[in-house]
């Protein structure tokens, strides 16, 4: 479920009288996407079909969403190593490969390599052998898409006072405004960010996870 950003305005606009509601909305989109960006709190449980010859998957954020991690990739219930493109490392179940062997191009995947600089979503090496259906069970966190009206209500409901401090914070941050005060802002922008622990925490144990899809993608 997803609740609209001006549900958060009475948590907000008293401290900023005179804020334009637009300006308000941005300050607000922009705390939630560094509270999910910051804290991993907003994370999916993913299944997808594992497909012969495909090494590319793409992982479809939900509406009002940008992906931001792809946590971990589990390859028919075995959770499988990761790595960034450059660093090359093998899973637990490759025994016997020796440090910098060669890794086969085809067969069972034993490396998941998450898509940078821009995450889209990962990539499997050696590439999979063979078609399996819901295979692949991948859990991601996602932030706040740029042109966001809604958030997950779940921030809302939990976190709305740290989300709005962020927000306020910004605000009171900018110049030459007559509701521009940086003391305040200094203030707020602290209670925002020792508001980012526990949700942190959080996050590690796994948390407000959904079913989404994953397609595949053509290797480019």
């Amino acid at each position: 479920m997803s609740t609209p950003l001006e549900a958060f305005f009475p948590w907000v606009v008293p401290s900023v009288p005179g804020a334009p509601d637009p300006l308000v909305l941005q300050a607000l989109r922009d705390a939630a996407d560094t509270f999910c960006r910051r804290t991993n709190l907003v994370q999916r449980v993913i299944t997808a079909d594992m497909v012969a010859g495909e090494p590319d998957y793409d992982v479809t954020p939900p509406t009002g969403m940008t992906l931001l991690q792809v946590m971990s990739v589990s390859v028919e219930g075995r959770t499988q190593a990761t790595a960034t493109p450059g660093a090359v490392t093998y899973g637990p179940d490759l025994a016997g490969a020796p440090s910098g062997a060669a890794e086969p191009s085809t067969g069972e995947p034993r490396v998941v390599f998450q898509k940078t600089p821009t995450v889209t979503g990962f990539s499997l090496t050696p590439t999979p052998d063979r078609t399996v259906s819901g295979a692949l069970v991948i859990k991601a966190s996602f932030g706040v898409a740029p042109d966001a009206a809604e958030v997950e209500t779940d921030l809302f409901t939990h976190w709305r006072q740290v989300i709005a401090a962020g927000a306020i914070g910004a605000l009171l941050e900018l110049p030459g405004r007559s509701f521009s005060n940086a003391l305040l802002a200094d203030r707020f922008t602290r209670k925002f960010a020792a508001g980012l622990s526990s949700p942190a925490r959080q996050a590690r144990g796994g948390s407000m996870a959904s079913e989404q899809r994953v397609q595949p993608v053509p290797f480019a």
